[in-house]
């Protein structure tokens, strides 16, 4: 859960796809390489590719629920700056 106005730091997964899913409110997906932003509903859902780095945060007023969902392997989290 992500509170309304709240979001992660900025990663990049190593080893394999990270995938959102939007339970309850709206997210904000910044990507870099290339710079896009995404943002996801309730039901939606988007995938990001091994070593692109992005940052997710809170796209609503209002608490946003929603399911990480990582590839097979060891625990990636590498924060950039």
């Amino acid at each position: 859960m992500v509170r309304s106005h709240h979001g992660s730091p900025l990663t990049s997964p190593v080893a394999g796809w990270e995938s959102f899913y939007v339970l309850e409110g709206r997210l904000r997906l910044f990507l870099r390489d290339p710079k896009e932003e995404i943002r996801l509903g309730p039901g939606e859902t988007y995938a990001v590719r091994p070593g692109r780095p992005h940052l997710v945060t809170n796209g609503g007023d209002t608490s946003a629920v929603f399911l990480v969902l990582q590839g097979i392997g060891e625990y990636d989290y590498v924060p950039l700056t």
